[in-house]
C-alpha cells in the first residue's frame, strides 16, 4: 500500500510519514520529508543545521502517534534517533515500517517480529500485470499472440520489474514472428533483450554490489554454473566453494547464510535455489560486466568434449585435448554421464584440479596420471556402478587400486562403491581411506566384514548404502566402543538377508533419510529388546534423540516388518513417509503430538491405510489429511 493510499484510508495515526532511503541515503532529504509531513516546510527551517532539525522533529513527534514508512533501506543499520525520531513513542502506539532487500537488516534494525517477505508474483498475478502492460489491442491482433504472450510472461518468473520491462517492449509488436523471435532472445540471454540490461539486471546488480566481501560475490556467481531451476545441495555447494578456494572449512555456512539473507539464494531444506532472474543477472555479470572472470555455461546440452568457445554443441567423447586449455580448473564434475567409460590421459593437464566427481558414470579405470595431481576430493561411487569389485572392474587387483588411491596424498574426501566381500576386505586394509570416505555403497557382499565399529571410525561418512548383502554377523556387540556417528545422515538398506532390525541407528543422531527396500527378514527398525541392551552405552554417550532429525522414511517390500518402534516419537523434522508392500506393519510410531506444526505427506496403499491402527482418535484425526494413495 502506497503512502498516498494509506493516508486516504481510515486509521488512528496523527500523521503518516513516508521517505525513500535508497542505496546512498541523503539524511538531510529524509529530514525534509519528515518535516514537511509535520509542518516544517519553511525556507528558514530547511536552512537549519542537521542537529537543530533533529531536535525540532523530536519535540513534535514525541507528542504524536505516528507511522514512519522508510522505503528501500540498504545500510545494515540506521540511527533513527539522530534523525530526530523519538523511539520511546513506539511503546504508546507509534510504528516504524521499512522495506529492505537484505534480511539481515531486519535484525539490526530491531525488527525481530512482524517481518513480511514479499514473494515473486504467482502465474495469475504475473499474467494480469503483463497483460495490462502489453494491452488488449496487441494481444487480440493475431490468434497466436495470446499463447506466445503467456509463454513470455512465464519467462519473467514472477518478477514485476521484468514483466513491465518485457511487456513495454512488446506493446507494439503485432506479428507472431516478432514474438517468437523475442522469446528466443529472452530464453538464450536475458541481457540481450531490449531494456533488460538497463532496467532489470542493473537493478538486481545493486544487491550483488552491496555484498560486503568479494568471496560472497564469487560464491554467488558460482551458483549460475548449475542448470536453471536446480536444487543445489548445500553441502555439495560448499564443497565446491572450498575446492575453488572461495571459503575454508569453517566459513561456508556463513557465506551461504549471507546470500540467503540477501535474497540472492532461496533456501529449501537441504538445498538452495537460484531464482531464474538472479541467475540471468549472475551470468550477465560473469560474462559481460566482470573483465577478469568469464563463465561459459551450457547446461544440460550433453557436453562430452571441448568444442570451440563460440560453437558449443553435442559431441561423442572426451578427447585428449579436452583439458589442455584448462590448467586452472579446480573442480571437474562429470557425474551422471552414463556414456562416459574412461578418462583420457590428458587429465594430467589439470595441474590445479582439487575435486573430481565421477559418480554415476561408467568409468572403469583411473589413469596413472591422476597421481600427478593435487586431488583432494574424489567422488567415484554410486548405487549402481562400483569402483572396486571382485573381477577386474577397475584394476586387475582391487588391492592395487586401493594403494593407487591411497597414494593421492592430498585426497581428503572420497566416495566409494564396493562389490563383493573381497572389495570390502581390501578397503578395510587402508584406514586412511576409511577416514576420508564421505559416501560408501556396498553390494553383493555374502559375508560382510564391515561392522558398527568400522562405521563409527569413518568420521566423514555421510551416506551409507548396503544392497544384496548378508548381514547375519551385523550386530551391536561392539557398541561399548562406539561413539555417535554425527555426520551420517542418509542410510539405504536393500535386499539384505538375515537382518531383523537396525537398532544400531540409535547411534546416528542426525539421520535425515532412511530407506529400506526388499528386506524380508526385517521385523522392526528399532528393536526394544536390543535397545534395552544398549541402555548403559547410550547413557554414557549422551541423551537419546531417536529420529529427531529424520525427514524422509521409505519402506518397501518388507513382508515381515511389524513395527518401526514400539512407542510414539515426536519427529520434529518429518516431511514424508512412504510405505508399500509391508502388510504386517499395522501401526506407525505417531501420536497427536508427532510432527506437530509440520505439513507431512504419508504415501501408501489405500487398503493398508484403512486397516492402520492408531494410538487414539486424536492421532487419527491429526494424520488423516496427510494420506496420499499410490
Amino acid at each position: 500500500m502506497t503512502c498516498r493510499l494509506f493516508c486516504s484510508e481510515e486509521h488512528d495515526f496523527d500523521v503518516v510519514i513516508w521517505s525513500v532511503v535508497s542505496r546512498e541515503p541523503n539524511w538531510m532529504q529524509i529530514q525534509e520529508d519528515i518535516g514537511k509531513r509535520i509542518g516544517f516546510s519553511t525556507d528558514s527551517w530547511e536552512r537549519k543545521s542537521f542537529e537543530e532539525r533533529a531536535s525540532d522533529i523530536t519535540n513534535t513527534l514525541k507528542h504524536k502517534k505516528f507511522v514512519l514508512l522508510l522505503d528501500d533501506i540498504w545500510e545494515s543499520e540506521i540511527d533513527l534517533t539522530k534523525l530526530g525520531v523519538p523511539l520511546q513513542t513506539l511503546d504508546s502506539g507509534s510504528r516504524i515500517v521499512f522495506t529492505t532487500r537484505f534480511e539481515g537488516t531486519c535484525g539490526k534494525m530491531g525488527a525481530h517480529k512482524n517481518r513480511y517477505k514479499v514473494s515473486y508474483l504467482g502465474d495469475d498475478d504475473a499474467w494480469k500485470l503483463f497483460e495490462g502492460v502489453v494491452g488488449r489491442y496487441v494481444l487480440s491482433k493475431h490468434p497466436d499472440i495470446l499463447k506466445l504472450a503467456e509463454d513470455m510472461a512465464r519467462q519473467c518468473h514472477g518478477l514485476p520489474l521484468a514483466l513491465k520491462t518485457v511487456g513495454n517492449a512488446m506493446a507494439s509488436e503485432v506479428y507472431p514472428e516478432e514474438w517468437k523471435e523475442a522469446i528466443e532472445i529472452l530464453s538464450a540471454s536475458a541481457s540481450k533483450f531490449e531494456g533488460m540490461e538497463k532496467k532489470v539486471l542493473s537493478s538486481l546488480k545493486f544487491s550483488y554490489d552491496s555484498l560486503p566481501k568479494d568471496e560472497l560475490r564469487s560464491c554467488l556467481l558460482y551458483c549460475c554454473l548449475f542448470p536453471e531451476d536446480s536444487e543445489i545441495e548445500k553441502t555439495e555447494l560448499m564443497e565446491y566453494w572450498k575446492s575453488e578456494g572461495f571459503v575454508d572449512s569453517s566459513s561456508g555456512w556463513g557465506v551461504l547464510g549471507a546470500l540467503v539473507r540477501a535474497c540472492l539464494l532461496v533456501e529449501g531444506g537441504d538445498h538452495v535455489k537460484m531464482h531464474d532472474m538472479i541467475r540471468d543477472m549472475a551470468l550477465w555479470i560473469a560474462n559481460e560486466v566482470e573483465e577478469e572472470e568469464n563463465f561459459l555455461v551450457r547446461a544440460r546440452v550433453g557436453l562430452t568434449d571441448a568444442p570451440k568457445i563460440e560453437d558449443w554443441r553435442t559431441i561423442s567423447k572426451i578427447t585428449e585435448s579436452f583439458f589442455q586449455s584448462l590448467p586452472s580448473l579446480r573442480v571437474l564434475s562429470l557425474s551422471d554421464n552414463d556414456s562416459l567409460t574412461q578418462l583420457p590421459v590428458g587429465i594430467s593437464s589439470l595441474v590445479s584440479l582439487h575435486h573430481l566427481d565421477l559418480s554415476f558414470t561408467e568409468v572403469r579405470g583411473l589413469p596413472q596420471e591422476l597421481k600427478a595431481l593435487v586431488l583432494r576430493m574424489l567422488y567415484c561411487g554410486s548405487n549402481h556402478q562400483p569402483i572396486v569389485e571382485e573381477g577386474n572392474v577397475l584394476s586387475a587387483d582391487a588391492e592395487s587400486l586401493m594403494k593407487e588411491i591411497h597414494c593421492l596424498e592430498q585426497l581428503n574426501l572420497i566416495t566409494l562403491s564396493l562389490h563383493g566381500s573381497r572389495g570390502v576386505e581390501n578397503f578395510l586394509k587402508f584406514p586412511k581411506l576409511q577416514n576420508i570416505t564421505q559416501a560408501l555403497y556396498i553390494k553383493h557382499c555374502n559375508n560382510l566384514p564391515l561392522n558398527l565399529l568400522h562405521l563409527a571410525n569413518m568420521e566423514h561418512l555421510e551416506e551409507l548404502g548396503i544392497e544384496d548383502s548378508n548381514l547375519d554377523d551385523w550386530n551391536v556387540d561392539c557398541a561399548g566402543e562406539v561413539q555417535k556417528m554425527h555426520k551420517l545422515d542418509f542410510v539405504t538398506m536393500s535386499e539384505c538377508s538375515n537382518v531383523k532390525d537396525l537398532t544400531w541407528l540409535v547411534f546416528v543422531p542426525n539421520l535425515k533419510w532412511l530407506r529400506i527396500f526388499d528386506c524380508d527378514d526385517m521385523e522392526e527398525i528399532i528393536s526394544v529388546e536390543n535397545f534395552e541392551k544398549l541402555s548403559e552405552v547410550l547413557e554414557m554417550i549422551g541423551e537419546l534423540n531417536l529420529f529427531t532429525e529424520l525427514q524422509f522414511l521409505s519402506l518397501r517390500n518388507a513382508s515381515n516388518l511389524k513395527r518401526i518402534y514400539r512407542d510414539p516419537l515426536p519427529f520434529p523434522q518429518l516431511k514424508q513417509i512412504r510405505i508399500s508392500e509391508c502388510p504386517k506393519l499395522k501401526k506407525l510410531p505417531l501420536n497427536s503430538s508427532s510432527a506437530k506444526g509440520l505439513k507431512i505427506v504419508i504415501y501408501g496403499e489405500k487398503e493398508w491405510w484403512e486397516e492402520l491402527q492408531w494410538e487414539d482418535q486424536a492421532t487419527q484425526n491429526a494424520f488423516s489429511p496427510c494420506f496420499m494413495p499410490y
